[in-house]
Order: structure tokens, then sequence, then C-alpha cells
């Protein structure tokens, strides 16, 4: 039994597909799954910087919260 080595590009893809298509498939949802991650980090990052701009820093709702304001807007004012 005689395998044929591909000649060109296309059937070089044609082979590297067949031979490697489990790889593609898990690096396929490995690269969504990451973008989903990131995604979603980036929206609750975005949705508490917004929410400690939108909010005054008052020393009479806490300290943690006056800290975390204080520094959120000091840091985002620059």
């Amino acid at each position: 039994m005689a395998t044929s080595t591909p000649t060109n590009f296309f059937e070089w893809i044609v082979f590297l597909i067949g031979q490697y298509h489990e790889y593609y498939i898990q690096g396929l949802i490995t690269t969504l799954e990451t973008s989903l991650c990131g995604t979603l980090l980036g929206c609750l990052v975005g949705f508490f910087i917004g929410l400690c701009q939108a909010t005054k820093a008052e020393k009479s709702g806490g300290k943690i919260k006056y800290v975390l304001s204080s520094m959120a807007s000091h840091r985002l004012s620059d």
C-alpha cells in the first residue's frame, strides 16, 4: 500500500486537515473559550469602572467604598 504524498498546495491542505482535524477542532474550542472568558471579564471590569465613576467618593458610605471609589476616580482622571 503506497501512500501518495501531496504535490501542490491544496493537496497539502486536504492532507493536513485529514491528519490533524482533531487538533484543529480542539484549538478552535480553546480559542473560543478563551475569547469568551476575556470578553466577560472585560465587561465586568468596564461595568465596575463605570459604576465607580458614576458614584461619588463619600466617607459616609463606608471605608471600602470610599477607598475603591477614590482610587478608581483618581486613576481614571489622569
